[in-house]
């Protein structure tokens, strides 16, 4: 944890926050802090509980850092699970910014799903914007999924 906080998590400065770091670089610390805690829960090392003391520890120690809530180190976690053996959709997620993936993880279920609005959002986008790493649009069709309801949970 300490070498991937080094990397991505070290400062206490601004220069961390989301305004000052490229997409790329965002959504490669997410990801990777998703797989350092996938990899804790499944080696019974940590269970859900500790999650959410990794929030505030990181809340304690980077004040001014945003977005890494119990829910959101959750979500990264679910990134990574939903990427990590995907050799057809793994090369596609990195022409995304994070939040598109955040829309599209939490309205699309099956893969395939994901991959058709993935490689819609890089289409509406194109060449220049997504590989130049500015933020694509998300997908029309992602605009018009109805939002869940709190209870629906």
């Amino acid at each position: 944890m300490e070498g991937l906080l080094a990397r991505g998590l070290g400062k206490k400065t601004p220069a961390f926050s989301t305004a000052h770091e490229s997409t790329d670089q965002i959504r490669l610390r997410n990801r990777e802090l998703g797989e350092y805690i996938s990899r804790k829960i499944a080696s019974a090392e940590w269970g859900d509980g500790v999650v959410e003391e990794l929030a505030a520890d990181l809340a304690r120690r980077y004040l001014g850092v945003r977005g890494y809530t119990r829910p959101n180190l959750f979500r990264m976690r679910q990134f990574y699970k939903a990427y990590r053996s995907n050799r057809k959709v793994s090369p596609l997620v990195k022409r995304l910014p994070w939040t598109h993936h955040l829309i599209i993880l939490s309205q699309a279920k099956p893969i395939e799903t994901r991959e058709y609005y993935i490689l819609a959002a890089i289409r509406s986008a194109g060449p220049s914007e997504s590989s130049s790493g500015r933020s694509a649009r998300a997908p029309s069709c992602a605009r018009r999924w109805p939002r869940r309801k709190s209870h629906q949970r």
